[in-house]
């Protein structure tokens, strides 16, 4: 120890946290939007409990907070836009949302980002489904995340369209 840091304990990093570390280093090649908001749900924990009590189907607050998200990107496209070279823009009609699901990986729980592909066309019902499927379904181990995949945007459109 060097006690001019203090007292600390060295330990191995674990595969788990490789592969969250990956994750967040695949995420940071992403358009993203990040906020710190304080909204009122208040409504909308009313709503989830009338379509419990009217159906008898549990509805996640996730799966409506994302369908939320979703459909408000869709009304404001803008915010499901980037910046595509120097001089164009490109922006998605589907609206993707990644949110951390817990999985079983070897035995042991962990964090996963899973995303909700076309969330925008989606019911709360649907998403809800989709997210608790995630949640049981153990990750496979022989398809883990690669940090070396990406996405390659050459063969978006380059025409008018595309200004």
């Amino acid at each position: 120890m060097d006690d001019r840091i203090g007292e600390y304990e060295p330990k191995i990093f674990p595969k788990s946290r490789k592969n969250i570390s990956l994750i967040l280093e695949q995420g940071k090649r992403k358009h993203v939007i990040h906020a710190l908001i304080e909204v009122d749900v208040t409504e909308g924990r009313k709503m989830i409990r009338a379509i419990k009590e009217k159906t008898g189907k549990k509805i996640s607050f996730t799966g409506w907070i994302v369908k939320c998200i979703a459909q408000t990107i869709s009304e404001y496209p803008e915010f499901n836009t980037f910046r595509h070279g120097r001089n164009k823009m490109v922006t998605f009609r589907d609206v993707d949302v990644a949110l951390p699901v817990e999985r079983m990986i070897d035995g042991t729980p962990q964090p996963m980002v899973h995303i909700i592909r076309k969330a925008n066309e989606k019911s709360v019902d649907e998403i809800t489904e989709e997210i608790r499927a995630v949640q049981k379904n153990p990750f496979p181990v022989m398809h883990r995340f690669s940090a070396h995949h990406s996405h390659d945007l050459s063969d978006l459109p380059s025409g008018p369209s595309c200004g």
